[in-house]
């Protein structure tokens, strides 16, 4: 990966699907079967502990060289113990995922051949122009190249409370992460694409203002025989575009991410 694709929410949409190679059209589907054999599946690589077991094996060499044999042996059970209980627990692990994914298939949106095509979410791969909405959940580091008051959850990544607006622009290298404003992150959830209302609120309308961003949650301002505010239909199936630049989110921004969690 480039140092601009590594740093591309400094980078215009332009210059990225460029260095990408794809356009806002989105990928050919012969591209993208291309891509996805390259790259591979977009799933999680699994993490290994191995620095446990290489300090007791380590400890059992050195027992050996001092010739404290007993200590060695005691040693050597423990990594042997210890190596086949992890292989027992990851293959059951292994097998709990594998009929959960089977019985729940995640989809996303993207286009191909210039067209809403919707694919697992396995095989989205980096230059795919990814279609948001609300509910769904972002495949992969993207930049955002077109949206209306969109708002997502990064909670769980920076452990914002509310969901945070995000905005199509160019920001600078040093930006942190939690002030991203144009940088959608794999794994967090798109909570809305369009916010009806967005001004100073008086006191007397909080009520009014939460009904429309959340319907069921208040009671309307009326009593029961109340009626809600008026929304504007016209505008609700509106979404936003990213354009998916990364599928792993371990690589150069592990570290930040982990500090910003």
């Amino acid at each position: 990966m480039s140092q601009h694709q590594t740093v591309f929410w400094a980078v215009s949409a332009s210059e990225l699907l460029a260095q990408l190679q794809t356009t806002p059209q989105g990928l050919t589907s012969a591209e993208a079967r291309d891509r996805l054999a390259r790259v591979g599946a977009n799933l999680l690589k699994p993490g290994r502990r191995t620095g446990e077991l290489l300090i007791l094996l380590f400890a059992a060499g050195l027992s050996f060289f001092l010739h404290d044999r007993v200590d060695a042996l005691i040693i050597v059970g423990i990594v042997v113990a210890s190596g086949l209980l992890g292989f027992w627990q990851e293959r059951g692990a292994a097998h709990a995922l594998e009929t959960l994914l089977a019985i729940v298939k995640t989809r996303v949106v993207v286009l191909r051949d210039g067209a809403q095509v919707e694919i697992p979410v396995e095989e989205v791969v980096p230059g795919d122009v990814v279609i948001l909405s609300a509910g769904g959940n972002v495949p992969g580091d993207c930049l955002l190249l077109e949206s209306e008051s969109l708002y997502i959850d990064e909670a769980a990544l920076t452990g914002e409370t509310f969901p945070v607006v995000k905005t199509a622009e160019v920001l600078n290298p040093d930006t942190p992460l939690n002030q991203r404003a144009n940088t959608l992150f794999m794994g967090t959830h798109v909570v809305s694409t369009y916010v009806p209302d967005v001004r100073p609120v008086r006191v007397e309308e909080a009520p009014r203002v939460a009904l429309r961003l959340h319907p069921q949650a208040v009671e309307c301002p009326g009593g029961p025989g109340g009626s809600a505010p008026d929304r504007d239909e016209g505008r609700t199936g509106e979404r936003a575009r990213g354009l998916l630049v990364r599928r792993d989110p371990g690589g150069d921004e592990g570290g930040d991410r982990r500090a910003a969690g």
